[in-house]
């Protein structure tokens, strides 16, 4: 059994807990990475290609999915404007994958829906980031999450927050603000909620719409998506491209943290997978 079907055996062993309780990936990308490095599966394409909700955050919303359906093998089933709610005007999550559900016997696997919500931890240029910042998006995201599962009118079985973070400081910030939030009064709008950080610290571009790096100017999407013989979108352009660096400063490993919690205990031991034989996200 490789790395990657154990942590997709592990997260639906927790979506199947009878009783509600919190797990907590944390991975870490390694290496510079820049958007032309990006190796988009054709669902994440489409979701590039579709106006969102949410303005400037599409590229961490494409990247979100392309993680989950390279490592889960899920599936797009809905993106954000697809959802359907009602009363609406409220708190919309950003897309639903379908997962299948582990089991030895192929033949017997059943589909899962996880609704996902993504967001980068990150504060306005030339600010710091700090514990009540994490805080305080942590209370917000969980709060629309519990919101968006009144008033959608699809059929879910689990909620996954997605959290992008550009440092390690901040990913820590995260975490505690997790365990905080675990030992006081508000503890249950951590039921029943998966959440993933991903740790980026040389992928600004998921955080920043417009920046400048040695003298050139990066705009999140410069795309241009163009059909193929068979009808399907292609990428054929995106940023203009950066200097050059070593082959070796393109690589990318994820590794994964995971810590069960519940609301009464926090089990703190933390076991690490290298996925290195799963399909490469980048090349």
């Amino acid at each position: 059994m490789t790395d990657s079907d154990r942590m997709w055996k592990t997260l639906s062993r927790v979506i199947r807990m009878e009783k509600p309780g919190t797990s907590v990936w944390l991975t870490r990308f390694t290496g510079q990475l820049t958007f032309r490095d990006l190796h988009f599966s054709k669902q994440a394409l489409r979701m590039l290609n579709t106006p969102n909700a949410g303005g400037s955050s599409i590229l961490s919303e494409v990247l979100s999915f392309e993680v989950l359906s390279r490592y889960l093998r899920a599936e797009l089933y809905k993106m954000e404007t697809e959802i359907q709610y009602f009363p609406k005007g409220g708190p919309m999550t950003d897309y639903v994958i379908s997962v299948p559900r582990w089991s030895k016997n192929p033949r017997t696997r059943t589909l899962m829906r996880i609704a996902v919500s993504v967001v980068r931890l990150m504060t306005g240029p030339g600010q710091i980031y700090t514990l009540s910042d994490a805080e305080r998006i942590l209370h917000k995201k969980l709060r629309g999450i519990i919101q968006s599962n009144k008033t959608c009118q699809e059929c879910w079985h689990q909620q996954l927050l997605h959290a992008w973070s550009p440092s390690i400081n901040n990913t820590k910030l995260f975490k505690k603000a997790v365990h905080r939030l675990s030992r006081n009064s508000n503890a249950d709008l951590l039921n029943n909620v998966i959440i993933i950080v991903s740790t980026a610290p040389r992928f600004p571009e998921i955080f920043y719409p417009r920046l400048e790096r040695d003298n050139t100017v990066i705009t999140q999407p410069i795309l241009c998506l163009d059909k193929q013989s068979d009808g399907l979108p292609r990428l054929v352009k995106s940023i203009p491209k950066m200097p050059m660096k070593p082959s070796k400063m393109w690589q990318c490993h994820v590794s994964y943290f995971i810590c069960l919690l519940d609301s009464v205990n926090i089990n703190r031991s933390e076991r690490t997978m290298e996925l290195n034989s799963s399909p490469p996200f980048f090349f």
